[in-house]
């Protein structure tokens, strides 16, 4: 309940900060509509459906996603993966500083992403890394929330 709570006040404050019109093209909210990573010997895809969702916010210098999975046969709908922290952009790199994540691993762990708008859409590509004895890779599709 804590982590819910923390998560909706994360949003909230972010809210406000994307509300002020700036040159920044991927402040606000997105919606995932599609993903794909790759690994040497894994693919998992993810296509929008039902009630599972995933928002992805941009403030100012902040970002941070939560991903809703619905539990089968079950009423609960909790907030299964999330996290946050800050990011920079340089051309079309944003690289994301996780400072809040699902898994400890995570935090203080370093996303570099490749991106490109178009019309209301955001596609992210985070590249292969040499670092990565796995080698991921992926493609994250959203869209614009209005």
């Amino acid at each position: 309940m804590k982590t819910v709570l923390f998560f909706t006040l994360v949003g909230v404050a972010l809210l406000s900060a994307c509300t002020k019109k700036t040159e920044n093209p991927v402040e606000g909210f997105w919606e995932l509509q599609y993903y794909e990573w790759k690994s040497v010997d894994t693919i998992e895809v993810f296509k929008k459906h039902g009630l599972t969702r995933q928002v992805k916010v941009y403030g100012d210098s902040h970002f941070t996603w939560l991903q809703q999975n619905p539990v089968h046969d079950s009423a609960y709908l909790g907030f299964t993966f999330g996290g946050g922290g800050t990011y920079e952009m340089t051309g079309d790199t944003i690289v994301e500083t996780n400072e809040m994540f699902a898994w400890k691993n995570g935090i203080g762990s370093k996303a570099i992403i490749t991106y490109e708008i178009r019309g209301d859409t955001l596609i992210e590509k985070f590249p292969e890394s040499e670092d990565d004895p796995e080698r991921w890779t992926a493609i994250e599709v959203y869209t614009r929330l209005e």
